[in-house]
């Protein structure tokens, strides 16, 4: 007898019965989930998983930057072990405090950010994270580091100095070493 699997959705703890799809037991929960196919067809159903790599079964149709995202398609994904999970829109939610330990220029009109988080997130080449100020205003950036630093939680961002632009204008008159930041949810196909 297969044992049933746990999801983590939002905090909450869920329910997934062997041989049932991640999608079904939501549902069956009464959890609000888009759908439409339940055939790996329409992608209404795309999720991400939050700790680790999904059964491969799942991932099928999807982009290859989505399947290295951990990002897979709720109606074929019948899970091998508890799982960590999240809807698209909930990817921002995920924040992690940074202190800016490096500003320098790169021209006139870019400074590159080195910050330094507590916590790593996972990223490939070409995504972007969102990055506040702790006045909430905020830039979405692409990540210039490589991805064979992820690991030590060291990102490095650049920062075209935009006139009028309030985030750009801040970064290049205001913001000093030491300045704490807030990284908000990697995203972006283009890895």
């Amino acid at each position: 007898m297969d044992i049933p699997k746990r999801l983590l959705l939002n905090g909450k703890i869920y329910e997934c019965r062997a041989g049932e799809s991640v999608l079904d037991a939501l549902l069956r929960q009464h959890v609000e989930v888009s759908y439409s196919c339940r055939q790996q067809i329409c992608m209404s159903c795309i999720m991400r998983s939050l700790n680790g790599a999904p059964p491969p079964a799942s991932q099928v149709n999807l982009k290859e930057t989505l399947r290295l995202q951990n990002s897979f398609l709720a109606c074929g994904c019948y899970p091998e072990c508890d799982m960590e999970i999240a809807m698209p829109q909930e990817s921002i939610m995920q924040q992690v405090s940074a202190e800016v330990v490096e500003r320098n220029r790169l021209n006139s009109f870019t400074i590159e950010l080195v910050l330094q988080c507590a916590t790593p997130l996972d990223y490939h080449a070409g995504q972007t994270v969102l990055l506040f100020n702790a006045e909430s205003i905020g830039k979405r950036l692409p990540i210039a580091s490589p991805t064979s630093v992820k690991g030590t939680g060291r990102y490095e961002v650049h920062v075209q100095r935009i006139p009028g632009g309030f985030f750009s204008e801040w970064v290049h008159n205001q913001l000093r070493v030491g300045d704490r930041m807030t990284l908000c949810g990697v995203d972006g196909e283009l890895c």
